[in-house]
């Protein structure tokens, strides 16, 4: 057991990949190309929270989605139907930006705030 120990990491490896079969191997190979997709796929979901690189991190299902619901939003706003704006945006997001299009809210926030808002 102690010999083992004094080797050094490139003996054990090299015995443990003698040690194993093809399968075994195919088995590791597949184990890491699984765990690389798993990290790209994480490291989309964080640059879209960050809000960084949004449109590389977003994929094109998505890209497409977010393209129509913008685009739902103008109608509605040409519209001027305020309690369907309103209703709208209020269950899919709580930014501000948003609420900006319906008429008095960014006046009585600036009045609360006491500044002009951007």
């Amino acid at each position: 057991m102690k010999e083992e120990e004094t080797e050094g990491k490139e003996g054990r490896q090299s015995e443990d990949k003698r040690r194993r079969g093809k399968k075994g191997r195919k088995k590791e190979r597949r184990k890491k190309e699984i765990k690389e997709r798993e990290g790209r796929r994480l490291l989309r979901k964080t640059e879209k929270r960050r809000g960084g690189k949004v449109e590389e991190a977003m994929t094109e299902k998505g890209r497409k989605t977010s393209e129509n619901w913008y685009k739902k939003k103008s109608n509605l706003r040409e519209e001027e139907d305020e309690e369907r704006f309103t209703l709208l945006h209020k269950t899919i997001t709580n930014s501000p930006s948003i609420y900006c299009g319906i008429k008095g809210w960014r006046r009585k926030k600036e009045e609360e705030e006491g500044g002009r808002m951007v």
